[in-house]
């Protein structure tokens, strides 16, 4: 449980940088803790219903309770998860949200050695704009 760990971390804002599916839990996370997850930056994002069957599904009532930023960073050569699915949680999670994409990025951006640092200054750069006290 996420929000039980930034809990006993004793972290008061965050925020949150997923890869793939663990957009899901990053989401759901912002969701039932929504003063401490200050915003997301979810990387070849899939939030699909399949990847957490015991979890109801999130649609647009569910987003609409988390009030922080999200960046999308998607990779133009990502086969796994497809523009349509950026697109799609660019929409539930509007106006707050906004979609980069990394040329010549795959899926695994991440673990990807020629596009990390792109990702990481993007997330940083996104970080800094949320609050001035962020340290990167």
């Amino acid at each position: 449980d996420l929000c039980a760990a930034l809990r006993a971390l004793s972290l008061e804002r965050c925020v949150l940088l997923s890869d793939g599916h663990g957009a899901n839990v990053a989401m759901r996370t912002a969701v039932c803790d929504p003063t401490r997850v200050l915003g997301l930056v979810l990387c070849s994002g899939a939030c699909r219903p399949e990847a957490m069957p015991e979890a109801p599904p999130l649609g647009p009532g569910a987003a609409a309770g988390f009030v922080g930023r999200t960046l999308l960073l998607w990779g133009s050569d990502d086969e796994s998860s497809p523009l349509s699915e950026q697109l799609d949680l660019l929409r539930l999670l509007k106006p707050r949200a906004e979609l980069k994409t990394i040329d010549g990025g795959t899926h695994a951006l991440l673990w990807q050695p020629d596009k990390v640092d792109e990702v990481a200054a993007a997330a940083a750069a996104f970080a800094r704009s949320l609050d001035g006290r962020w340290r990167t």
